[in-house]
């Protein structure tokens, strides 16, 4: 299993319990990793800390069922924040509206879930679709020389010669 899958599992994870109290330490141990470690990797390749992603996740679950009726109320329970306040200090400082006026509103905040897979390896696969042969050639051999120093390039063909 390399890097992404691994944190992808951990996003997973996260999604799943979105509704609950998410214990991150629980879910460094469970996909094999340290906390600092994750919290250093999820950062460095997802591109949010990993209290960001959860923050920002919730809060568009929570934007989504706001526009479809639910109280702010509820969701502030049924998103594991300490009170009503709470969220809607969160939630004005993600989308820019309380929640009340949030409702009222038109526009919509969208904060999708990450799928590191799809982010990093399928456009690579789209990308290799795109390779045109442009001249079929024969095989041939290729001498490289190397050489480390204030020009490199000279020194280099310096060797070759």
């Amino acid at each position: 299993m390399n890097i992404y899958e691994i944190l992808q599992n951990a996003i997973d994870k996260i999604e799943g319990k979105l509704e609950e109290k998410i214990n991150i330490e629980e879910i460094s141990l469970s996909i094999g990793m340290s906390k600092s470690n994750l919290y250093r990797f999820f950062l460095s390749i997802v591109g949010y800390s990993v209290k960001e992603y959860i923050r920002l996740r919730r809060i568009s679950e929570a934007a989504m069922h706001l526009k479809s009726g639910k109280t702010a109320t509820y969701l502030s329970f049924l998103y594991d924040y300490e009170s009503l306040d709470t969220f809607s200090r969160a939630f004005k400082k993600i989308t820019g509206f309380l929640p009340s006026q949030y409702k009222k509103q038109y526009s919509f905040f969208k904060f999708k879930k990450i799928n590191l897979i799809e982010r990093n390896f399928m456009r690579l696969e789209e990308k290799a679709l795109d390779i045109q042969i442009l001249k079929d050639m024969n095989d041939f051999e290729v001498v490289t020389f190397n050489y480390y120093g204030k020009n490199p390039e000279d020194g280099a063909f310096a060797l070759f010669k």
